[in-house]
């Protein structure tokens, strides 16, 4: 998981667990790769912090002002949104699963009677727990395109500067080469094996 691979201890009582098992049952080891495991659990671990991103997109209202509250609140209901279990503002796939969420400025649900003057917020994707990752950028797009409509706010970098087109297609193809690099290790993004691993 999201902890880092296994300790050698761990592996040393699964061993030992192997072997006894072997030994009350009179019969043989094999092991399906090698019998190596600390390898091969350094090498996913690396791979797993390779492609480990959460992909934010910040909006900020127009003339450095702030977001009327009604509005978002608003918006975010027109625009399929829910609130999971952690209070987070959740926008969720046909199947159910989630696809990506909205986010105060420092990353915690919104909370519109303890913070009443909202400054901005982030439209959050958690790549590896998220399936199809570039139909599913298209859809926060798309989505972040009506909250620009309905709340005149635009798009930002970490300096507050406008994105371009430009800018977007760099983060699409970046999405989609993680994406990519996860399907060719045989853990696609918002898989059972994935969430097992990035939980």
């Amino acid at each position: 998981d999201r902890q880092g691979p296994i300790s050698q201890a761990h592996t040393q009582t699964f061993r030992m667990l192997s072997e006894k098992t072997k030994n009350d049952l009179d019969g043989s080891l094999i092991w399906l790769s090698h019998a190596n495991i600390e390898e091969d659990a350094n090498e996913l671990n690396q791979f797993c912090a390779l492609v480990d991103h959460m992909m934010t997109l910040t909006l900020i209202p127009k003339n450095n002002g702030m977001f009327d509250n009604e509005k978002l609140i608003e918006t975010l209901k027109v625009d399929g949104f829910k609130v999971d279990k952690d209070g987070y503002h959740v926008f969720k796939g046909r199947d159910k699963h989630p696809l990506f969420r909205v986010t105060s400025l420092n990353q915690q649900p919104l909370s519109f009677n303890l913070d009443p003057y909202i400054q901005g917020i982030l439209f959050q994707m958690d790549l590896p727990l998220t399936l199809s990752c570039k139909d599913s950028f298209d859809a926060m797009l798309e989505s972040i395109t009506n909250f620009q409509k309905e709340l005149e706010c635009m798009l930002v970098d970490s300096n507050k500067k406008e994105l371009n087109i430009n800018h977007i297609e760099r983060i699409r193809y970046q999405v989609e080469k993680i994406e990519n690099q996860m399907v060719a290790k045989n853990i696609p993004p918002g898989s059972s094996c994935a969430r097992r691993l990035f939980s």
